[in-house]
């Protein structure tokens, strides 16, 4: 996919980057994290036991969305449904969280390098970025992180690195198969992964998701699909979803349904952008599997939600799935109501009045396994996004060159499956914002009634330290991913200097990592933690035109630590320096303050499939030395 800015900024780019793939990639928001981690003395040996249940808290904001019918409605159709008129629904009023409860401090236990080391490359080949992760359904120590980065010899100059770890991402390996292997067909930089059960007792799958095109024909991307059985080691032949067009978009997401308690434990879901119509905008295709990847006869629509008076388009991008306890499918996606859209120039806006609206839409799907069949229930507008210059034209971050900062292009959302709450996490980077508020936030919304309407919460503001030449100061959170489990919900997201306008000049603007927890199921939720000390410029990765990629994932582990993984600057350094555009993958293994004990995910789950928890082997790193910010071998 192109970005804005498809044209290389620096002459000194390789012609593979200036030709192939640049015109390709999107726009990217930055992704940051630091250097030394901050380690507990403390291992999670010691979990406390969950407090109680607070009392209720201060009146939220909720959000009810038009026209929420809840039982789903067949659609066989894999056109989405025509435009409609509807009053749009008022954006949420962001509420600060009321003081949280008391619980232990989360802390991070451990950090290290995910990605190999490419230091001595020159750009772009030392440009590892877009992370996912998924942790193993039952083992807490087995980890798996996909990246992307170019490479010599790779199909069409493109590798699609898949790494895993057995110690809890102490350290990490190459896998050596790739999926799209033999198969004639290379891959694009969106890959993503999910591991769930395996079709025999105690197995486990690892599934494999992008779009890959014939040749290097960058202008036909479909969407494939592998699974393995090895970590990796060998691949199934991959499945090419050819029912709807290939096209230059794509940007898929997989999610496997893991609670053995669900009626469709076991199945898979992929859900992807394609050229529905050239005048109203892209879809959202929903297909599943059944038999554990093997065939994906299920199919489904999801159409955007009803749109505005005198707007006939929606541009639809950075769609989100997750399962819920009882066997439903929840989607998400970013959704800009247009008056005109023009398919010949995917991302272009046109310009603020041809903007009708803008946000984030949530969607119910059931899956009937016997009948191979998908339904849906509404699209619901869930948040709105502010009409900034950056969520419009897509102009970078105040006090940046070419730092992008557009909502649109992560966003973060889970299921608790314990509850069956759905979460929402999402940014917002507003024109101004008064003195001492950022112009950047992140808002959390749950809602337990199917998504139809929603409560919301803004994460606490983060003050960078340092002085404000060195960009401390007054941070905007941006790039928020949330993951769920028995009431905590983890939110990890990044900070940048939020420079005053007409005042990058005098400032570094520089970007840091942290996260905020919350024990109660989201009514409140601590002051936000750094996940490192250690900030790096945020010029140091405009070089790339997708900077460390569109996503970044967190995961619970089977025994209820958090692993969150983030493309990173830290190795980078701003032009001329040698290093500039150097990205690199940065994970963190994190507790959460209190403890998980139901679930598919639990530590009693794992207990049962034999797995030790992770307790003592943390315990072990921390002891060790060396092990402060592992570099990759």
């Amino acid at each position: 996919m192109r970005g804005r800015e498809g044209v290389p900024r620096s002459a000194g780019r390789t012609r593979l980057v200036r030709d192939v793939f640049a015109p390709l990639l999107c726009l990217a928001l930055v992704g940051a994290c630091g250097e030394g981690p901050l380690v507990s003395p403390t291992p999670p040996g010691s979990v406390p036991p969950s407090p109680a249940q607070p009392a209720r808290s201060p009146t939220a904001t909720r959000t009810p969305a038009p026209g929420t019918s809840s039982a789903p409605t067949p659609s066989p159709s894999p056109s989405p449904s025509p435009s409609s008129t509807a009053t749009p629904s008022p954006p949420p009023s962001p509420v600060p969280s009321p003081t949280p409860t008391p619980v232990p401090a989360a802390r991070v236990i451990q950090e290290a390098r995910v990605s190999a080391n490419t230091d001595r490359l020159a750009f772009p080949l030392d440009n590892a970025f877009e992370p996912t992760v998924t942790t193993h359904p039952t083992d807490p120590r087995r980890l798996a992180v996909v990246y992307q980065r170019y490479a010599r010899g790779g199909s069409c100059g493109i590798d699609t690195t898949l790494r895993v770890s057995h110690d809890a991402g102490a350290t990490w390996k190459d896998v050596k198969g790739r999926p799209y292997a033999r198969s004639g067909r290379g891959p694009n930089f969106h890959a993503v992964i999910a591991w769930g059960p395996g079709p025999t007792q105690g197995s486990a799958r690892l599934y494999w998701v992008d779009t890959t095109v014939p040749g290097c024909n960058y202008a036909a991307h479909a969407v494939s699909v592998a699974y393995s059985d090895d970590e990796g080691a060998t691949w199934s032949r991959l499945y090419v979803e050819r029912r709807t067009p290939a096209w230059v978009g794509g940007f898929p997401e997989i999610t496997v349904d893991r609670d053995p308690a669900s009626p469709n434990y076991g199945a898979v879901y992929v859900v992807y952008n394609w050229l529905a119509s050239r005048t109203a905008g892209p879809g959202m295709h929903v297909i599943a599997s059944g038999d554990f990847g093997r065939t994906w006869r299920a199919a489904v629509e999801i159409p955007p939600a009803p749109r505005p008076s005198g707007c006939a388009a929606s541009w639809r991008i950075a769609y989100r799935a997750r399962t819920a306890p009882d066997g439903s499918l929840y989607v998400s996606g970013y959704q800009a109501d247009l008056r005109r859209w023009d398919a010949s120039r995917i991302f272009s806006k046109g310009g603020s009045g041809n903007v009708c609206r803008l946000g984030f839409t949530v969607t119910r799907v059931r899956f009937d396994r016997a009948a191979r069949m998908l339904t849906r229930g509404p699209t619901v507008m869930a948040a709105r996004v502010g009409r900034s210059a950056q969520a419009v034209y897509g102009a970078p971050a105040v006090g940046t060159a070419g730092t992008s900062i557009d909502p649109q292009w992560c966003h973060g959302l889970d299921v608790d499956r314990a509850t069956g709450t759905v979460y929402l996490a999402v940014a917002n980077y507003a024109a101004s914002a008064p003195v001492g508020t950022p112009r950047g936030v992140v808002r959390v919304g749950r809602s337990g009634d199917g998504g139809r309407t929603w409560t919301w919460r803004t994460l606490p503001a983060v003050t960078l330290p340092g002085s404000a030449a060195s960009g401390g100061g007054l941070g905007s959170s941006f790039k928020p991913t949330v993951t769920a489990r028995d009431g905590i919900v983890f939110v990890g997201f990044h900070v940048i200097t939020d420079a005053r306008s007409g005042t990058a000049g005098a400032r570094r603007p520089v970007v840091g990592t942290y996260f905020a927890v919350s024990v109660d199921g989201g009514r409140t939720y601590a002051a936000p933690a750094p996940v490192t000390r250690t900030r790096w410029p945020a010029a140091a990765l405009e070089r790339g035109v997708n900077g460390p990629g569109l996503r970044e994932r967190a995961d619970f582990t089977a025994d209820g630590h958090v692993f969150y993984v983030y493309g990173d600057g830290r190795r980078a350094a701003p032009s001329p320096d040698r290093a500039w555009g150097r990205g690199a993958i940065y994970g963190a293994l994190i507790f959460t303050g209190a403890a998980v004990t139901s679930g598919a995910g639990s530590a009693s789950h794992g207990s049962r499939q034999g797995h030790p928890p992770i307790a003592p082997l943390v315990g072990a790193w921390i002891l060790r030395p060396g092990l402060t910010a592992a570099a990759a071998p």
